[in-house]
């Protein structure tokens, strides 16, 4: 190769290194501000898993001030079909009687139902396609709120809860459950009801589509969330149920919150829960 041939093609390969010099600059620069940026922020876009500060078996067996809900039986396990199905390990499934309601009144029988996910990596579960995987018929779907609800650190929270109504698979309703006639005005006092609402992140939601948002707030430092659900045992009216599962969130929200990681983790507000004071740290 002459001397002018080597020439020629050192200075033609010059544009190609300048391009590749370019490119990883840029892609070092990129992933140093995806690092950099973030943190000058307060921005947590890796978020970790959020461990439970106590198991959810933990709560209290005796809910409300004075005592006005008791579980008396053993809480209710799921078989690992199920567990695989709902994505965590962390559930609590109790029944609650009412000490003040005479048996079969709405609300005597409650069933609690807690699921908990420590990453935004599980989509939410709803009653919505469960129940109705189970053939049940769609009555009504509603939100309502619930008022001064008392939550662990004292301060006062209206909760807004979506409450499903389905029709009962019972022979006294059986032609309306499959659609042959209308139901009656009785019947509208013979429902199954359920409501929900999700904790994510120390705020409260009542669908997916908010605890989605709630995960990936970027100020958060983590990604967590827990269904709470509540079963009328009892058929009742729409009304009936929002009564009978408003009072029983007053009864229990607290209680349940102290299975729950404090929502100042969330925030940077504290580090960790070691640095809470000892009456809150239990």
């Amino acid at each position: 190769m002459s001397q002018q041939t080597a020439i020629r093609s050192t200075l033609s390969g010059k544009p190609q290194m300048i391009r590749l010099l370019l490119v990883a600059a840029l892609l070092g620069a990129a992933a140093v501000g995806l690092v950099v940026i973030p943190r000058a922020l307060g921005m947590t876009l890796d978020k970790p898993p959020m461990p439970l500060p106590k198991p959810l078996t933990s709560l209290s067996k005796r809910l409300g001030t004075p005592v006005r809900y008791i579980a008396e039986g053993p809480d209710r396990l799921m078989n690992a079909d199920v567990l695989e199905a709902l994505g965590t390990k962390d559930y609590l499934l109790r029944d609650f009687r009412d000490t003040k309601k005479r048996e079969g009144e709405p609300g005597y029988e409650l069933s609690l139902n807690l699921n908990y996910y420590a990453s935004g990596n599980a989509t939410p579960h709803v009653p919505e396609i469960c129940w109705a995987a189970t053939g049940m018929r769609e009555h009504s779907k509603t939100n309502f709120n619930i008022d001064n609800v008392r939550r662990k650190d004292g301060s006062l929270v209206t909760l807004r809860m979506r409450l499903l109504t389905f029709y009962p698979r019972t022979s006294n309703v059986s032609e309306f459950f499959t659609g042959t006639q209308q139901a009656t005005q009785d019947d509208e006092k013979k429902l199954k009801n359920v409501a929900y609402i999700f904790e994510v992140n120390g705020d409260y939601v009542s669908n997916r589509r908010e605890v989605m948002s709630k995960f990936w707030k970027p100020g958060n430092r983590f990604a967590y969330h827990t269904k709470i659900e509540i079963t009328v045992n009892e058929l009742c009216s729409v009304e009936e149920a929002r009564q009978v599962v408003g009072d029983f969130m007053r009864a229990s929200l607290a209680e349940i919150e102290e299975c729950l990681p404090d929502r100042r983790l969330v925030s940077g507000e504290i580090e960790s829960a070691a640095t809470l004071p000892a009456e809150t740290n239990r």
